[in-house]
């Protein structure tokens, strides 16, 4: 049987072959996701008829297979499989120039995958003198959409992309999580437990123009918490009551929020509220009250029990007058043949 892998690279070379320039080409996979050898366009051949078509596209959605290396914790001697984990995608990507809209949804781990992250990293890089021409980071001056999904990334990562993408209108991040890097860590700014809360203004304030932004939507937002454990889920307060104390507590909460441009309204004042309403789940604390509940649902037990021994005859003489309607009923409409049960 045929590898699945080099079926978006035919699909190219056909479109090519018959002089079809689509506008968008869209991926979606209900089970797998694109190997990175599915965006080798060798040979040369395959190129001459695939570029064509790549260079007219304006809309790009996938979903990415980060490959063997994901779910991995990082280590220095994986860096260089790390880098070239997505080296196709890359040789590919450059040859989308008019791109607006890029789509890339990855496999949601438990574990942090710095392959999504490399991969991030060399989309958020400016290209450079002595730079690899394989794989040569991209410039896509056209970018007004960029969503990422499900994908372990740094938050210094997605600032480099703000910042480098100066024409964007509309961000979505579904499901990102971010993990505990050593640069967060040693981040003195970074004061608090909750690097959502910390880096949302940073992010507002990196946009080189967001007056552009129409649309920011962030959802399921997660981050690594301890080092061997899922992420934990972030949340944002959305209603808040007074407790006991006097003091304002979060009353429910939201996971997905969306920011759609109107009048007066700014993304980065948004996401600086953004940060300020994102919180962890509290720790789960032991204490002797779950003893204190054991001892009130075995009082409530034995008090229950004292109540039906006290009313045994009472009970029973219940069941009997039940008993004694039933057969009545049965009496009546058993004469007509029909019994309602």
């Amino acid at each position: 049987m045929m590898s699945p892998d080099p079926i978006l690279s035919l699909i190219l070379y056909s479109l090519g072959e018959t002089s079809t320039r689509p506008d968008r080409i869209e991926v979606f996979l209900r089970r797998d996701r694109l190997p990175d050898a599915s965006f080798d366009l060798s040979p040369s051949f395959m190129q001459s008829k695939a570029i064509p078509v790549l260079s007219n596209l304006k809309t790009l959605l996938l979903s990415l297979q980060p490959g063997e290396f994901s779910g991995r914790s990082f280590q220095p001697g994986l860096a260089q499989k790390h880098e070239e984990s997505f080296r196709n995608l890359k040789g590919f990507l450059q040859h989308t120039p008019l791109l607006e809209h890029l789509r890339l949804n990855f496999v949601e781990h438990t574990q942090p995958s710095w392959c999504t992250d490399t991969l991030l990293a060399w989309l958020g890089t400016l290209p450079g003198p002595g730079d690899d021409l394989a794989s040569a980071p991209v410039t896509l001056d056209h970018l007004t959409t960029l969503d990422l999904g499900m994908a372990h990334v740094k938050p210094r990562t997605l600032l480099a992309i703000v910042l480098k993408f100066t024409k964007l209108e509309a961000v979505s991040l579904w499901k990102i999580a971010f993990p505990k890097a050593l640069e967060e860590l040693n981040d003195p700014e970074f004061t608090g437990t909750c690097m959502w809360s910390y880096y949302l203004p940073k992010l507002g304030e990196a946009f080189p123009a967001p007056e552009n932004i129409k649309n920011f939507m962030v959802g399921w937002p997660a981050e690594s918490v301890t080092a061997g454990l899922p992420p934990e889920r972030v949340r944002f307060a959305d209603r808040t009551k007074v407790d006991e104390k006097g003091s304002l507590t979060p009353e429910s909460f939201d996971d997905v929020v969306t920011y759609r441009k109107e009048v007066g309204s700014n993304v980065c004042a948004w996401l600086g509220e953004l940060g300020e309403r994102a919180s962890l789940p509290p720790p789960i604390e032991s204490d002797s009250s779950g003893a204190d509940e054991d001892e009130d649902e075995q009082s409530q037990f034995s008090d229950s029990e004292e109540i039906d021994s006290e009313d045994e005859e009472a009970v029973a003489r219940a069941i009997e007058a039940a008993d004694r309607a039933e057969a009545e009923v049965l009496r009546a409409y058993g004469e007509e043949g029909t019994v309602p049960w």
